[in-house]
């Protein structure tokens, strides 16, 4: 098992575990609207690593509804490998993406980790990150748009939209339970993960 391999289940466990300590800065591959130059870029206030960026393994990207939203569904090995950008971003930045994305709402996103890697010039040794999925309960087949994808571009329906506004921050007593998902073999719980991006 590489340790890239390794690395992914101990993220896993740790998120099952619930050991969700922070760690600066945080690495979050984003595939949509909070990529540079898009509608919601204004979220992302985090510092861009250079060149493009490719998930590791396949997911289906679709644009949804009226507003043609882009969803990765979190159904690994199926759809295309996904190209992005990939962010630094602090605390603060990653609360107000995890606010944006709705991650603790029933019809949100999920940020989880995933397997990452840059292309041509930016290739490099993988990554562990984190990236805002949508569970697989969520996907219905018929208001998908457009897709799968390999990736959203510019020109795309809804890449030029008007942005969304970023929710006003509320305070929770406790976050609604957590869906889980079954990745090879074992329950993911959700929404949010606690990933490592150094290797040994």
């Amino acid at each position: 098992m590489e340790q890239f391999e390794k690395d992914l289940l101990q993220s896993i466990a740790e998120m099952k575990r619930g050991e969700f300590a922070p760690r600066m800065p945080h690495l979050v591959f984003v595939f949509g609207t909070l990529k540079e130059g898009f509608p919601n870029f204004a979220t992302n206030r985090g510092r861009r690593i250079p060149g493009d960026i490719v998930t590791r393994e396949r997911y289906p990207l679709y644009l949804m509804g009226e507003r043609f939203s882009p969803w990765l569904v979190f159904l690994p090995g199926e759809g295309e490998r996904v190209v992005g950008q990939l962010f630094e971003v602090d605390d603060a930045v990653l609360a107000a993406m995890d606010l944006f994305e709705r991650v603790s709402e029933a019809d949100g996103y999920r940020r989880v980790p995933i397997g990452v890697e840059g292309i041509g010039e930016a290739s490099g040794q993988p990554r562990i990150v984190h990236a805002y999925v949508k569970p697989p309960e969520q996907f219905d087949g018929a208001r998908a748009r457009l897709g799968p994808l390999t990736e959203y571009t510019m020109g795309m329906p809804g890449s030029i939209a008007r942005a969304r506004p970023c929710p006003e921050p509320r305070w929770h007593s406790a976050i609604a339970a957590p869906r889980s998902a079954t990745v090879s073999g074992s329950a993911l719980p959700w929404p949010v993960a606690r990933v490592s991006h150094s290797f040994a």
